[in-house]
């Protein structure tokens, strides 16, 4: 029995560093964000209905997405509107754009896909700091690359979906 106990072990504190090192990059994280919040308020120009988020509601890939970015959205700096409330907004996006590619209104422009992923990230005040590298020549490269090829094979086949509260918690 103890030749046994000694085998398993390895086996159990491989799962113990596991655990350890997720809670110690969750607590790097979180501290992270509290020390970058003072910082981005001091920085905060933001009007919160100047900043929206179209997205389409009819795929669960982006529904998900859009739950994280409500999530980390601490200071209510964006306002999300879905594609199936897109006519009832008054936005400068069509249906069509919409369910093509994310879309970041923001005042005086209008950005697509990748360019609006970043944007979105440069507003949330957990990754205002690092997101402008994402505009640099390589990562702005990759990221238009590689979230067209997710776009391209993404399945939008489902009915909106309208009846989950979680997605809406924001929209009159």
């Amino acid at each position: 029995r103890l030749s046994r106990a000694v085998t398993m072990l390895p086996a159990a504190s491989a799962v113990g560093w596991r655990l350890t090192a997720r809670l110690v990059a969750t607590y790097e994280l979180l501290v992270y964000s509290l020390l970058m919040l003072p910082l981005f308020m001091l920085f905060l120009d933001v009007v919160p209905t100047g900043r929206v988020v179209v997205w389409d509601d009819s795929c669960r890939f982006c529904a998900d997405w859009v739950r994280w970015f409500q999530r980390l959205d601490w200071l209510r700096a964006l306002q999300f509107v879905p594609r199936s409330r897109l006519a009832a907004a008054h936005l400068p996006v069509t249906e069509d754009q919409a369910a093509r590619a994310l879309q970041l209104i923001t005042p005086g422009r209008v950005r697509s896909g990748f360019a609006a992923v970043t944007g979105v990230l440069e507003i949330l005040p957990i990754s205002f700091l690092s997101a402008p590298l994402l505009r640099l020549p390589p990562a702005a490269w990759l990221g238009e690359r590689a979230y067209a090829r997710v776009a391209a094979r993404r399945s939008c086949e489902l009915a909106p979906l309208t009846d989950h509260p979680s997605l809406y918690p924001r929209n009159p």
